[in-house]
């Protein structure tokens, strides 16, 4: 996943070298999968914004329970699969997420085995 990884972190920085403050949100749109493209919340951590971050999570979930349950139906065409490696590179692959859930869990008091810490 380092070369998924590389690719995100590239795109995004590309993202924010071309544009102005202005232009930043609809330059990083345009980079964006189909799948999440004006999805609301933070796609990357944001050490500043816990909500957005829980919402940017909660996005990219319901986005891979939809290509989920597109494979699992059998329902999944070329065009699919395509944009599932392309959210998959976008995002940053598994490593990127469950890096982003932990510091949410973090940010939320919650344990590594899920449960809240004793008072």
């Amino acid at each position: 996943m380092a070369r998924t990884k590389q690719t995100a972190r590239r795109a995004r920085a590309e993202s924010k070298a071309t544009a102005t403050q202005t232009e930043q949100p609809a330059q990083v749109e345009r980079l964006r999968p189909v799948s999440i493209i004006f999805s609301p919340g933070n796609l990357m951590w944001d050490d500043k914004d816990t909500t957005g971050n829980v919402v940017g999570i909660s996005s990219i979930a319901y986005a891979a329970v939809v290509m989920l349950e597109t494979v699992v139906n059998d329902k999944a065409s070329e065009a699919d699969v395509a944009e599932m490696k392309k959210m998959l590179e976008y995002i940053g692959g598994s490593e990127a997420v469950k890096e982003f859930r932990d510091k949410v869990h973090k940010r939320a008091g919650v344990s590594e085995s899920g449960t809240e810490p004793s008072q």
